[in-house]
């Protein structure tokens, strides 16, 4: 690793705060809620809750939160940051899941790729249509790249199974940017972080309206990287914070309001809010704002508070833990079973997305992770802190 100048090590304002990141079962639990509203919002399901994929939203300012507050704990304990090992860590909690996906999906379209179930779309195109392999080819192409967004942001045609990825390329494309982003900020100008991650935020909140243009600029905002920063970004500002102990001079009052505002957005979007305009211009910042209002609260209220505990029961953790592996066979299985009766094709769906979660958690994401694990302890030495005494160990969340 590169030295830095001593004075750099341990930057003001973030190596003097108290909060490190640790497992927080209440954010898997919203974690849980996310995810089940973006299911119920792609089965037929959709009528209760027409703007579930605001979960989304929500999903990016979790991570944007959970990625800088560790990559700040790193560089409170080593002086500098591993660009390597963060973009290992994640690949290897993210990738491996999704070609497990991805490989079923081709050996299905290779089996079955003139048959119109494949594609059978349950937004209306319910019939489904015969999906040529070199699409198919194109699209895990694409997938493996964490460029899908830009596909859909394009309004270039793409297998339709595979058409929720765009989320993570986007948080693919993030993680890449933002471990440069930061490390250079931190060494440079370490006081600067929050008002670069506020400015980045604010130009993200104003990009959609510049590329609108009377809603040919849908698919852009919606889809675009640019666009979607702001979720990301709040949930970092939060990190940052959080480290400097700023929540901590707030009244418990005041965070239950803020936790409890942001709570009331969300559920108002998500059962108010369809393909609207407002969907495309406004609410991408409020969800953003609401988003970092429930972290806020979730990280610095009491662990034994009532939403805390309600968030942290085992049904809401088990299923946050699994919302990726969720995530990944939902959406595919609302296209593959579509064309069954929907009484009997939407507890399909969403039971085997369930079942296909657990096995890709036990028999992929787990084992994966364990084996990432050994492979960097026997490559990297336990980091030192100032003193050559090992420097406090770090917890994954």
């Amino acid at each position: 690793m590169t030295s830095v100048p001593p004075e750099r090590c341990h930057p003001p304002g973030l190596v003097e705060a108290s909060h490190r990141l640790r497992p927080f079962p209440s954010l898997d639990g919203v974690r849980a809620l996310a995810v089940a509203a973006v299911v119920l919002f792609h089965y037929p399901t959709r009528g209760f809750i027409r703007g579930g994929l605001f979960g989304v939203d929500v999903f990016f300012a979790l991570s944007g939160f959970l990625v800088t507050a560790g990559l700040l704990d790193e560089w409170s304990d080593t002086g500098g940051i591993r660009i390597q090992r963060f973009l290992s860590r994640r690949a290897w909690r993210l990738v491996p899941a999704l070609l497990g996906l991805l490989v079923v999906y081709l050996l299905l379209a290779g089996f079955f790729r003139d048959s119109r179930w494949l594609s059978s779309n349950p937004f209306g195109v319910y019939d489904g249509h015969p999906l040529p392999m070199v699409r198919a080819l194109q699209g895990v192409g694409a997938a493996l790249l964490y460029g899908y967004n830009f596909l859909l942001a394009g309004g270039h045609p793409t297998p339709s199974s595979l058409g929720h990825l765009w989320t993570l390329a986007i948080e693919g494309q993030f993680y890449v940017g933002w471990v440069l982003v930061v490390r250079w900020v931190v060494r440079e100008h370490p006081r600067a972080l929050i008002a670069v991650i506020l400015a980045g935020a604010a130009g993200s909140a104003i990009t959609p309206w510049l590329i609108w243009h009377g809603g040919a600029g849908a698919n852009a905002i919606y889809f675009g990287t640019l666009p979607r920063l702001q979720q990301l970004l709040a949930g970092a500002a939060v990190a940052v914070l959080w480290r400097q102990g700023t929540f901590d001079r707030l009244p418990a009052g005041v965070l239950r309001l803020v936790g409890t505002t942001g709570a009331a957005a969300l559920v108002v979007l998500c059962f108010t809010v369809g393909d609207v305009t407002f969907k495309y211009l406004g609410a991408e910042s409020v969800t953003a704002v609401a988003s970092a209002g429930i972290i806020v609260f979730l990280v610095a209220a009491p662990a034994a508070s009532l939403v805390g505990r309600v968030l942290s029961t085992a049904p809401l953790t088990w299923l946050g833990r699994r919302s990726y592996g969720v995530y990944l066979w939902h959406w595919p299985l609302a296209e593959w079973t579509n064309r069954v009766p929907h009484r009997i094709g939407v507890p399909l769906g969403i039971g085997l997305s369930l079942a296909l979660a657990e096995a890709s958690w036990r028999l992929i994401e787990r084992p994966a992770q364990r084996w990432a694990r050994q492979r960097a302890t026997r490559r990297s030495p336990e980091p030192v802190g100032e003193t050559g005494t090992p420097a406090p160990a770090r917890s994954v969340t």
